[in-house]
């Protein structure tokens, strides 16, 4: 081979180099961008289920089987009274306020799920702080506690001293009241 094949071969292999690095390039920059939208529909959609798992709550689907239970008894009253002629403009309107104030209800929920989480999150903050508190004033009270003990040590080590003294006391008392002249001051 010549030193021109050599050459040609050279180029051509850098320029296929080139574009398998340029394509690699590309095809990473591609993956990435794909990468964050997965993870931006990943989070929206971890959001969902968790408003999801807080209306699957047992109270909560108490709470709307009740007000569906609601809305059937209002419903066969509605039957009653068409079929009795009462005054349906009347239980109408009521009915109707009756359905906004339900559909205010489910309007409001998503926003006080969303409050309970923040609520959740202070919560959590209030309770590592409350936390830390509590660690301090368990210090506090274990330092008291050991002042304590060691006072009363102090305390017990003074009366035993006092209690030596008195007993001293008695017995130089004793020993005065059999000598002579202790003899004649208490008239024995």
């Amino acid at each position: 081979m010549t030193n021109k094949t050599i050459g040609w071969i050279m180029a051509i292999w850098s320029i296929v180099w080139i574009l398998g690095a340029a394509g690699h390039i590309k095809f990473s920059m591609d993956y990435e961008l794909r990468q964050k939208e997965l993870d931006t529909h990943n989070q929206a959609l971890e959001k969902r289920i968790k408003v999801y798992e807080k209306l699957a709550d047992p109270k909560s689907v108490q709470f709307y089987v009740s007000e569906l239970n609601k809305i059937i008894d209002n419903m066969t009253r509605l039957i009653r009274v068409v079929e009795s002629g009462e005054e349906i403009d009347a239980f109408f309107g009521k009915m109707e306020n009756d359905i906004e104030l339900i559909k205010d209800m489910v309007d409001n929920i998503y926003p006080i799920v969303e409050e309970f989480e923040t609520e959740k999150e202070s919560v959590e903050a209030y309770t590592v702080q409350n936390n830390l508190r509590m660690g301090m004033v368990q210090q506090n009270i274990d330092e008291l506690i050991e002042d304590a003990e060691d006072y009363d040590l102090k305390l017990i080590k003074k009366f035993d001293i006092i209690e030596n003294d008195l007993r001293d006391i008695r017995n130089i008392i004793t020993d005065i009241r059999n000598s002579k002249i202790g003899k004649k001051i208490w008239n024995q």
